[in-house]
Parts: structure tokens; C-alpha cells; sequence
């Protein structure tokens, strides 16, 4: 519901949801039967698309030809893997559209570190961000907090996030 409902919250023109292959019969289901019914969903400038269809070469310009200015991203993780095409689709989309806008939902955003959504922070809330800025200090985090980190740090002041007894 919160991505049917954000372009209309978010003032926007033209938005685009991405999604995993197998939600979209669902999603489009539960707009006709439910959503659909109670909201008004603006599916005039929302137009709902497959992650598996921006790797696809024949549909491989649903971002340019849907113009958004908000693309949001449901299990977003599907972007994760900067070498994929469609994650270099994506990026090559954001950097022509620097204005465009992003929400990022997933419940599994990262497996094992926190690189894995540094984009998405970056691109959600800029300057904003609580996560580290540079990628000199991400990846000292990382040292310090991913799982079986390649090159593990000592966490340092993130202990004084630890309740007493509690490990970073």
C-alpha cells in the first residue's frame, strides 16, 4: 500500500515501482480486488514494472520511457549487485535524472554488509544520511561491523552503542 499510495504523497508526475517477477500478479491482483476499492491509487503515472524486465534487452528502457521522478524499490535488494545490468541500468537512469527520487524497501536489505544498501542510503538521503559519507569510511565500518569482514577492525567508539554485557 505504501508504495501504490507514495506517488500521490510524494507530489509526483511519473513514478515507477520495481519489483520482483513473482509479485507482480499479486500486486495487481490486490489493486483490482482491495487497494483499488478503498484508495485512490494514481495508476495513471504509476507505472509497475519487474527488476527481471530492466535486465531484459527488449524492455531494457522501461525507466526512460516512463520518465519518474520517484522510483520506488520493493525488496530493493533485487538492485544490490552493482556489477548486474540491471543495477548499471539503474544507475545509468539516476545519473541522467539526477532528480529523480527513491524509496528503498526491503526486509532484507543486506546479507552480510552493510555495502550491500550504502547505494541505496546515498541515493534515498543524500547528505542526510546517518550511514558513513566516504568510501574510505564505509569501508572502515564495514571492518568494524560486517559479518566476517575481509578485513576486520576493532569497532572502537561503536561500543558505546552496546548496552552493558552486549557485543558491537
Amino acid at each position: 500500500l505504501i508504495t501504490l499510495l507514495a506517488p500521490t504523497a510524494m507530489d509526483s508526475k511519473s513514478a515507477v515501482l520495481l519489483l520482483p517477477s513473482q509479485l507482480m500478479k499479486k500486486t495487481l491482483r490486490e489493486i483490482d480486488d482491495f487497494y483499488g476499492v478503498h484508495f485512490n491509487i494514481p495508476l495513471t503515472k504509476l507505472h509497475i514494472h519487474s527488476y527481471e524486465q530492466l535486465s531484459t534487452v527488449a524492455t531494457a528502457t522501461i525507466l526512460e520511457d516512463a520518465a519518474p521522478d520517484l522510483i520506488l524499490l520493493d525488496e530493493a535488494h533485487h538492485l544490490r549487485r552493482p556489477q548486474s545490468v540491471r543495477r548499471r541500468r539503474f544507475d545509468a537512469y539516476l545519473e541522467a535524472n539526477p532528480g529523480c527520487r527513491i524509496i528503498a524497501l526491503s526486509g532484507t536489505m543486506t546479507n552480510r554488509t552493510i555495502l550491500d544498501y550504502a547505494h541505496f542510503r546515498e541515493l534515498a538521503l543524500g547528505r542526510h544520511s546517518p550511514v558513513p559519507k566516504g568510501y574510505n569510511e564505509l569501508v572502515d565500518w564495514c571492518g568494524a561491523i560486517d559479518v566476517d569482514p575481509p578485513e576486520p577492525k576493532a569497532p572502537g567508539a561503536l561500543r558505546k552503542f552496546c548496552e552493558p554485557g552486549e557485543s558491537v
